[in-house]
């Protein structure tokens, strides 16, 4: 990590390889099942020693998949965010067997900051629900589910 004293400059070089690199985290999910082959890939930015957070992720479903409940995905650094549907970013879902894609926003479920959740699943029609079983489809083999978003930690 670079640290700045009285009269260095910003350089590209400073910014390639120090500023903006991300960095793979494991994260955990809360009523996800990946299926036999499944994979999640979680990476992170978090600038210097400052408190902008950066995050992306994306779930590609093996073979018998499964989603039980309203989905969370674990954040790289705890949130300081302070109250429930804090907008932390956005989401796309691809039912690959139509295809099909839905959207929404990333929030925060979690007062304790350690965790996003899957909001507003939007196909056209109401209702707008946070995905969880079978909402807004039944999830199976070659599905993706994507992210990213922002935050300030904690």
């Amino acid at each position: 990590m670079k640290t700045f004293a009285t009269g260095d400059k910003l350089t590209a070089t400073v910014l390639n390889d120090t500023m903006w690199s991300f960095a793979a985290y494991t994260a955990t999910t809360t009523n996800i099942t990946l299926g036999g082959g499944g994979v999640i890939t979680t990476n992170y930015c978090r600038f210097g020693t400052g408190d902008l957070v950066f995050f992306n992720g994306l779930i590609t479903f093996g073979t018998s998949p499964a989603i039980t409940g309203e989905c969370r995905v674990s954040l790289p650094v705890t949130s300081a965010a302070t109250a429930y549907q804090w907008c932390y970013g956005s989401w796309i879902y691809r039912d690959n067997s139509v295809p099909d894609h839905y959207s929404g926003s990333l929030g925060a479920f979690d007062l304790a900051g350690a965790e996003t959740g899957f909001s507003g699943a939007w196909n056209g029609t109401a209702p707008y629900k946070r995905i969880t079983t079978n909402v807004p489809v039944a999830v199976a083999v070659d599905d993706r589910l994507s992210w990213s978003g922002w935050f300030i930690a904690a």
